[in-house]
């Protein structure tokens, strides 16, 4: 068996780890996997005086809250988890002193405007804002369209309306854009 390919796999379960202990997994590979759990990291802290690659696992989607607080000593990469769409809210709230990147958070995909609202004078990078988030609503562009958003990117976002592209027709929209966008209507074509 390559282990190291069965360490990447999504597949990977707890109770493989439990079975092949001593088998040459690839912790690096783990680390990344998102199928990474909990379990996995409080059974295995540490296995032939590797460590777990604390960075990488920073990046990956399947980081939880519970894992930061379990290992909060451990050489979390901040600025990664700031781009990473495991990001929340609480995560923000719980590690206010961090190394956050506003700018990365800026563009994240689980970006909300819950907090928005809660970080209001954080260095957000308002071009990049909105474009590959999919919890975008109209009252985040009402909220925000004299920040300098960039329109042309906002364009390609799936979840644009009609009822967006009705309260701002005077902005920069990347006609293109929406034309090859999947949430394109009937409606809009209409309109």
């Amino acid at each position: 068996w390559d282990w190291k390919e069965i360490s990447s796999n999504p597949a990977l379960t707890l109770g493989m780890l439990r079975e092949f202990p001593d088998k040459w997994w690839d912790w690096w590979e783990m680390s990344s996997n998102p199928s990474l759990t909990m379990g996995m990291l409080r059974v295995f802290p540490r296995k032939w005086g590797k460590w777990w690659d604390w960075k990488e696992m920073s990046r990956n989607p399947a980081l939880t809250l519970g894992m930061l607080l379990e290992f909060p000593d451990k050489w979390w990469d901040w600025i990664s988890i700031s781009g990473n769409p495991a990001l929340t809210l609480a995560m923000l709230r719980i590690f206010p002193g961090k190394d956050w990147c506003w700018g990365r958070i800026s563009s994240n995909p689980s970006l909300t405007d819950e907090i928005l609202r809660e970080f209001p004078g954080k260095d957000w990078n308002w071009k990049n804002m909105f474009h590959d988030n999919s919890t975008l609503t109209l009252e985040m562009l009402l909220m925000h369209s004299d920040e300098g958003l960039y329109w042309e990117k906002i364009s390609s976002n799936f979840a644009l309306t009609l009822g967006m592209l009705r309260a701002f027709p005077d902005k920069d929209w990347c006609w293109l854009s929406i034309s090859k966008n999947p949430s394109l209507t009937l409606a809009m074509l209409r309109a």
